[in-house]
């Protein structure tokens, strides 16, 4: 429900403090804090983010006439759509947000076949995977450099188109069924058993090679060297789902760790994107709970033998709240902190969220449902960094540690 790594960093805080037990402390002293209280306390829950069309909403052609639209499945799982709105988001475009039932649509089946679909300002329409270096390319002509998504780097070698229509396919597992839930998991090879998956020695050596190729310019931990290109963009979505998966499919293979040291340096890096971490990059729990819950035949590793999925640089130096900041610097529709954002969201969209969440959450009354998202959201509200939330997450009642749990596990 609430997609971002570094956005959800306070809700599973916040969550996971305490065990899921409704018998603990009530409310703060005079209780939870009104909706008109929460609107005043958070003046960014009132002001129009750029315009998000839910499954069935069917925006009018009037509403997007001259604009860019981006369609994309609604669950945010499908790889190539990840791909389209990391560009538009790395590269500063305006857009609008059309959500399609991926089922429905079988994307999460057979990825890549029309969904995402991006219609540009000026009529320019790619579809699927197959348009995504196409798509890549209207970006940066769109909105050219900084960053350059196709540098000049040498002469004779375009590492950047290689890296996506050569390498790519190369270096990623072969033979795999397509998946947009479990891509590069099932073998496809005409030797494959149904619901074999792929040997671990293929992708120990998938790994190897990677990592090669992100030790080949020495100057920074991207595909093409210090910046961002669009290489790296059609990467990212795959080998963010490789962190989350491996560990569960192989046990000690680990991408994201100092066996992998240009890899980890890669995901590190990748985190430090603001867009990325604040608005676009999916949770290791979450792509482990859609892998187990969309392929129940896979054997996986439980997490607590596999380790939790690492889904944020181990550095001291990394300052997930500095990162929102400059997400969050020149968007009024954006709170100051990933916690106040969370709750921002909440406040935003509470007629909806405690609908979703008095389903989910079947022992609280509606009333009860309502009363626990506004102390949420004044715990959210008024405090600082993710330790301050920890702390004032201690006097939470159980009815909103329940609900908490529910919003951390969307």
């Amino acid at each position: 429900m609430l997609r971002s790594a570094a956005l959800c960093l306070a809700l599973a805080t916040t969550a996971s403090v305490l065990p899921r037990s409704r018998a603990f402390s009530s409310t703060a002293r005079g209780g939870p804090p009104s909706w008109s209280d929460l609107e005043a306390r958070l003046p960014s829950a009132l002001v129009p983010g750029p315009a998000v069309y839910g499954v069935g909403e069917g925006p009018e052609a009037a509403d997007l006439k001259g604009k860019t639209v981006l369609y994309r499945d609604s669950n945010g799982w499908c790889p190539h759509s990840e791909q389209a709105w990391l560009a538009l988001e790395v590269k500063g475009i305006d857009y609008v947000t059309v959500l399609i039932d991926g089922d429905d649509n079988g994307c999460y089946d057979e990825p890549g076949t029309t969904l995402p679909r991006l219609e540009w300002a000026d009529g320019t329409v790619h579809v699927g995977s197959a348009d995504m270096v196409a798509l890549l390319e209207k970006a940066e002509e769109v909105r050219p450099g900084s960053p350059d998504f196709f540098p000049d780097i040498s002469v004779s070698v375009d590492i950047v188109r290689m890296s996506i229509q050569r390498r790519f396919g190369g270096q990623m597992p072969r033979f795999t069924k397509p998946s947009g839930t479990a891509p590069f998991v099932y073998r496809a090879d005409k030797a494959a058993k149904e619901g074999e998956i792929v040997q671990e020695f293929k992708y120990q050596v998938s790994l190897e090679e990677i990592e090669e190729t992100l030790e080949e310019y020495e100057d920074g931990p991207f595909i093409a060297g210090e910046d961002v290109t669009a290489a790296d963009i059609f990467w990212l979505p795959f080998l963010e789902r490789f962190a989350a998966h491996l560990p569960i499919l192989y046990g000690g293979l680990r991408p994201r760790s100092q066996a992998f040291e240009a890899i980890q340096d890669f995901y590190d890096a990748t985190d430090a994107i603001p867009c990325y971490a604040c608005r676009v990059k999916g949770r290791g729990e979450t792509w482990r709970r859609v892998l187990r819950a969309r392929h129940p035949d896979l054997e996986t590793i439980d997490d607590e033998v596999a380790g939790p999925p690492v889904d944020l640089p181990a550095e001291r130096s990394y300052k997930p709240d500095s990162i929102w900041s400059r997400y969050a610097n020149g968007r009024s529709h954006l709170a100051p902190s990933p916690a106040a954002e969370a709750a921002a969201r909440i406040v935003r969209d509470r007629d909806v969220i405690a609908e979703a969440a008095a389903a989910a959450c079947a022992t609280l009354s509606g009333g009860e449902v309502d009363s626990a998202l506004r102390e949420l959201c004044g715990i959210l509200s008024s405090t600082g960094d993710a330790e301050a939330v920890a702390e004032a997450a201690k006097k939470l009642s159980g009815d909103a540690r329940e609900v908490a749990a529910f919003l951390d596990g969307g």
